[in-house]
């Protein structure tokens, strides 16, 4: 009898369902979409999209299924980097935001009135609670790092409450939603990638190539012969490395350029991650 309670209870346990809650953010510099600023005035656009998904584990795909988001907020601040009207000129305005990127990292002030405005904008317009703010502005200050102006910074943030019988509560969530996140470049463009096959005695620092793929990080020169492929913003992977990445993520892993997207079914995204 107590042999039968046993496996009753972790029968009971297995097909119970469990819930966890988790706090995604995901930000990426959306280069394909222009902002311009109707006030005239140089801005760098970051855009924030909030939301709550409900994640469930499938186990006929060893992964997870998720219902469509609910989207409780859509809010774009407007930063603006020099106090100067706007001019006009692309290279102009990139020199004002290289020399605001340069403020910033000099100056504890100025770095602390950015995370301020950060901070009041994600606890009014957004509504973000407070304990998730620090989190999301270290991300969103990397990013800036990187930015270009009048092009997009895209700050997706998602309440995730994930669903899972007793039996596979164990299993790790975050890469299955981090491929959810983001959108595949498009069978069309992958199929179509150039490759460039070099020998041994090639010099590729010669060639102006990298050394390295940048998704494996494996020497390019490791073996005899390789078959890399080329990117059209030209930067270099093993061709296998690049397909795979290209099949989760449409950009370049190292500057961020998007490659064909393909559009994500019940997603409102447009050229985002």
């Amino acid at each position: 009898m107590a042999a039968a309670d046993q496996e009753s209870s972790v029968e009971a346990r297995m097909n119970s369902i469990t819930e966890t809650r988790k706090f995604a953010v995901q930000v990426h510099h959306n280069r394909a979409n222009y902002y311009r600023s109707s006030s005239g005035v140089d801005i760098l656009p970051i855009r924030f999209k909030w939301g709550k998904i409900t994640v469930n584990y499938n186990p006929s795909i060893q992964g997870y299924d998720c219902e469509p988001p609910d989207i409780i907020s859509r809010r774009t601040l407007k930063l603006r980097f020099s106090r100067e009207r706007a001019s006009g000129s692309a290279k102009i305005t990139e020199r004002r935001l290289a020399k605001y990127r340069r403020v910033i990292a000099r100056s504890p002030t100025e770095m602390d009135k950015l995370q301020m405005k950060l901070a009041r904008f994600l606890r009014g317009p957004v509504g973000i609670p407070e304990d998730k703010h620090p989190f999301i502005i270290v991300h969103i200050l990397d990013m800036i790092e990187l930015a270009d102006p009048d092009k997009i910074i895209d700050v997706h943030l998602m309440d995730m409450t994930v669903r899972a019988t007793g039996e596979f509560a164990h299993l790790n969530v975050e890469d299955s939603y981090y491929r959810l996140m983001l959108i595949p470049a498009s069978e069309a463009f992958i199929q179509g990638l150039q490759q460039v096959r070099l020998v041994e005695h090639d010099s590729l620092e010669m060639l102006g190539l990298e050394t390295s793929c940048a998704v494996c990080l494996d020497a390019f020169a490791d073996t005899k012969e390789i078959t890399i492929a080329r990117l059209p913003c030209l930067h270099y992977y093993h061709h296998h490395c690049i397909v795979e990445w290209l099949r989760i993520n449409h950009v370049c892993p190292i500057c961020r350029h998007p490659n064909a997207p393909i559009r994500c079914p019940g997603s409102s995204r447009q050229g985002s991650q």
